[in-house]
């Protein structure tokens, strides 16, 4: 008898197989069920118009400002204006698909997972351009799962909304850049 036959009639390697098929079935289903969630999601209203709030203001316990603070100077620039090397850098350091997916990265996520898992801490990150001005816009820098869940959802309804030179000249507009300086 050879080798081969006794494999396919082994049922550990059968066990082994129907396990893999299961597994890879499950995978499937899950992804398709994401990606048709995530594709059912709506755009987001007034997205074009939105302008981050970038005063704190103290009020009273009678409802009276007591102190406006203003964090940073805000000065809006149109893609347009934006070096076209400063563009292709942002997109070859932070998303380099950037032009190619529905703002979330599924490759890029699941890389992520595996090389975290692997060095048990956090070692790489997978959020997209899209995703970032997400979490730049309405929510916060927490890490939990809650957020990058949030994040994914956001961002694909974000891509429903305005184009992808929109999202970059948003994105550029109000990212932290270092010592102080948010957007171009």
């Amino acid at each position: 008898m050879s080798r081969r036959k006794k494999d396919k009639s082994n049922p550990f390697f059968v066990l082994i197989k129907s396990l893999f098929v299961v597994f890879t079935a499950c995978i499937l289903a899950l992804y398709v069920a994401v990606k048709m969630y995530l594709d059912d999601l709506g755009p987001i209203p007034q997205l074009e118009n939105y302008n981050r709030n970038i005063v704190t203001k103290v009020y009273s316990s009678d409802g009276h400002v007591i102190k406006t603070f203003q964090t940073f100077h805000y000065e809006q620039v149109s893609i347009n204006e934006i070096p076209q090397q400063l563009k292709d850098a942002i997109i070859s350091t932070e998303d380099k698909n950037f032009y190619k997916h529905d703002g979330y990265d599924i490759t890029g996520i699941v890389r992520s997972v595996i090389v975290n898992i692997i060095n048990k801490k956090t070692k790489q990150g997978a959020s997209t351009i899209t995703q970032q001005l997400a979490r730049i816009l309405f929510l916060s820098n927490e890490r939990t799962m809650t957020r990058k869940i949030k994040e994914i959802q956001i961002a694909a309804r974000i891509e429903k909304t305005i184009p992808k030179d929109k999202i970059l000249e948003m994105y550029l507009n109000n990212v932290y850049l270092g010592s102080g300086a948010y957007g171009v």
